[in-house]
């Protein structure tokens, strides 16, 4: 008769494979007073703790899983790493309390490996560590570089583990270490396809587009060349993650703003902003950024699958400035008028319309799209005479 732990072990992983994870906890549920006694039921049951609701729940079940399971370093690694998975979506640049689940998730596994060292699996492990590490934000960044050091004394010809640091230095923005990392790891063995991203992703980072270009054609990407010596590709517009934090740019007055925008990719990692801010950052419409080719997350927008990135930095400004706006129309949409009457290069770019007290008319927030060639009073000129020849619209820049 089959051990009823291993067949709920086994839905339960069957239902997670499938994207089901309320199904999977389900099938454990019946057996979580064993849970404290049973590697079979932690093995699972901490595998899958990157689904659960809420930062208080998360940082419950580390606590429990450190007290029960805490000198057992698969089960700690995989609590540090749903804590990386739950935290996905949060800015790199964000530093975290430290009660927070994924610092906990993270020395919890240091506590597990410091009588672990020298076991042949110990190297994967404080992979998952300095990842975890990664995750908690750059005050503990000396930490990670030294979980990383750990994980390459133990497998100094890891590809994988090469490629890790290179993500890491790529995420805090140190290019140069970044695409030193990846080209080592692209010596240790014939490159496949994760060394040919990584060196795409550097190579494009330190504005080394012929290499860059090498990489992504290696993954089969048609790429040309664009007017900045970077690769250039047709692809469909992507979403980013942008704060006022991103370097590259002009110092922002917003610094802890944070904001998602579409942009039109050029490759694989870089492209230019077609959207403009709704914040004063330091990246805004035509703007070429560069970000982290790993998605944060994926939404359905008209049938399609669109991929969310992190952005890591500004690379070139556009040709475009913008200027925040207010006015009101008589009806949604109306204000796109103004378009037709502007110079070439110039459009309103409407954020938020609100019904004014009832009533059809709305007013309006957003910015106005110039070249950078015209200063705010030509601009403002324009406007104006814009506005002259659209009925029952308004508009000025705001100060």
């Amino acid at each position: 008769m089959p051990d009823p732990i291993d067949a709920a072990v086994a839905a339960a992983r069957a239902a997670f494979a499938a994207g089901d994870a309320a199904a999977a906890f389900r099938a454990l549920e019946p057996f979580v007073s064993a849970l404290p006694d049973d590697e079979r039921l932690a093995l699972a049951w901490s595998a899958m703790l990157g689904t659960v609701p809420s930062g208080k729940t998360l940082a419950t079940e580390v606590e429990r899983f450190a007290w029960h399971w805490g000198d057992h370093p698969d089960v700690m690694a995989n609590v540090c790493r749903a804590c990386v998975a739950w935290a996905a979506e949060r800015p790199l640049d964000v530093d975290v309390p430290d009660d927070d689940p994924v610092v906990q998730g993270a020395q919890a596994l240091r506590r597990c490996l410091e009588d672990v060292r020298r076991v042949p699996r110990a190297a994967p492990l404080f992979l998952e560590l300095a990842q975890g590490l990664t995750a908690a934000g750059p005050r503990w960044d000396d930490d990670a570089l030294e979980a990383f050091e750990a994980a390459l004394d133990l497998a100094p010809t890891s590809v994988p583990g090469w490629l890790a640091v290179a993500r890491h230095h790529l995420r805090r923005r140190r290019f140069d270490k970044a695409r030193a990392a990846a080209e080592y790891a692209a010596t240790l063995e014939p490159p496949n396809d994760p060394v040919h991203w990584m060196l795409g992703v550097t190579a494009t980072a330190v504005g080394d587009g012929a290499a860059a270009a090498d990489a992504w054609r290696a993954l089969g990407h048609d790429v040309g060349t664009g007017d900045d010596g970077l690769p250039l590709l047709e692809a469909p517009p992507v979403e980013i993650v942008v704060s006022g934090r991103l370097p590259g740019g002009a110092e922002a007055p917003e610094r802890e703003a944070v904001e998602v925008v579409w942009v039109k990719p050029h490759s694989p990692c870089h492209g230019r902003l077609v959207t403009p801010t709704v914040h004063a950052l330091p990246v805004d419409f035509d703007d070429r950024v560069l970000w982290d080719p790993a998605p944060l997350t994926f939404r359905d927008v008209d049938g399609r699958r669109v991929p969310r990135f992190d952005a890591l930095t500004v690379l070139a400004p556009g040709r475009a400035a913008t200027w925040r706006l207010r006015g009101t129309q008589p009806a949604r949409g109306a204000l796109g008028a103004l378009d037709a009457h502007l110079p070439a290069g110039c459009f309103v770019y409407v954020h938020d319309e609100q019904v004014m007290g009832g009533r059809d008319a709305q007013a309006i927030e957003g910015k106005l799209v110039a070249p950078r060639a015209l200063d705010r009073a030509a601009v403002e000129a324009h406007l104006a005479a814009a506005v002259a020849r659209v009925p029952d619209v308004t508009a000025e820049l705001r100060p």
